[in-house]
């Protein structure tokens, strides 16, 4: 169960990254947006961090 909640999480951080990469490709993209983007994406990263940690460990 936690496996598929970390994946879900990691398939929306890479999400998130390919969304940053387009908009920063636009000719004239809103840093605001970006930046707000990059939060979020770092947040989910700590979010994935502490559930890989807390995840037990295969035997």
């Amino acid at each position: 169960m936690m496996d598929a909640r970390i994946e879900t999480l990691k398939q929306r951080h890479a999400k998130l990254d390919r969304e940053i990469v387009q908009e920063q490709a636009r000719p004239v993209f809103d840093p605001a947006h970006v930046g707000a983007l990059k939060r979020r994406k770092l947040a989910l990263r700590d979010v994935i961090v502490l559930y890989e940690k807390t995840r037990p460990s295969a035997l």
